[in-house]
């Protein structure tokens, strides 16, 4: 698709020059696919966070738990039994 666009030549150059393509259209490409991609993770990761996010208090009660207990070598736990 065909689009005329008014961007200033200073930013386009320096896009240029940080992707190191010297054609227009595919920096303008490159640089929506970067911008989608960013969003789309930034969207997962989210996600992730609030699917997992309850479960950090339970995580640091247990990590709190067995780095308060003693540790006990093998050995010492067939003993116990």
């Amino acid at each position: 698709m065909r689009t005329t666009l008014n961007i200033e030549d200073e930013l386009i150059h320096k896009a240029e020059e940080l992707i190191g393509i010297h054609e227009k259209s595919c920096v303008l490409i490159l640089g929506l696919e970067a911008r989608i991609q960013r969003i789309v993770f930034s969207r997962k990761k989210a996600d992730c966070e609030q699917m997992f996010g309850g479960m950090r208090h339970l995580l640091k009660g247990i990590i709190a738990v067995t780095s308060n207990a003693e540790l006990k070598s093998p050995s010492q736990y067939r003993e116990s039994k």
